[in-house]
């Protein structure tokens, strides 16, 4: 089991909340803290807790099919990179896979910023 924060208080999302794309990244982020890149990659950061990140993404994979507990699932790797050019690879699943995937695709050339609030540390076959 993970946590998303250290304070005992957990709290709980209704059926209709909505999501929605960002054209522009707000000023101020309520609740988001982003950790560095380093601590992630030495292992200074408790895994048991999820973590929000922001880098320039540097690569990423095509979206493939990958078996996971019975079921196809879209994977993509990407790299990110901090402002100190400190490179973190990251492997997205799902819809989040197929979302950056798609829209990489469709604005070639250009400079992405990738941001993920509570992003899970754990190393997959080998990978972080």
């Amino acid at each position: 089991m993970y946590r998303t924060t250290s304070h005992p208080y957990r709290i709980g999302f209704l059926p209709h909340t909505k999501i929605r794309n960002c054209d522009d990244l707000p000023a101020h982020l309520d609740g988001f803290n982003p950790v560095k890149f380093l601590e992630i990659l030495d292992g200074t950061l408790n895994d048991d807790y999820l973590v929000d990140v922001i880098g320039q993404l540097m690569s990423i994979t095509h979206a493939e099919d990958v078996p996971v507990n019975g079921k196809d699932t879209k994977r993509v790797s990407v790299e990110l990179r901090d402002e100190n050019d400190v490179r973190l690879p990251v492997v997205l699943w799902g819809s989040f896979a197929e979302y950056i995937s798609t829209n990489v695709q469709t604005a070639p050339g250009s400079v992405v910023i990738c941001v993920i609030k509570y992003g899970k540390i754990k190393v997959w076959k080998g990978i972080l």
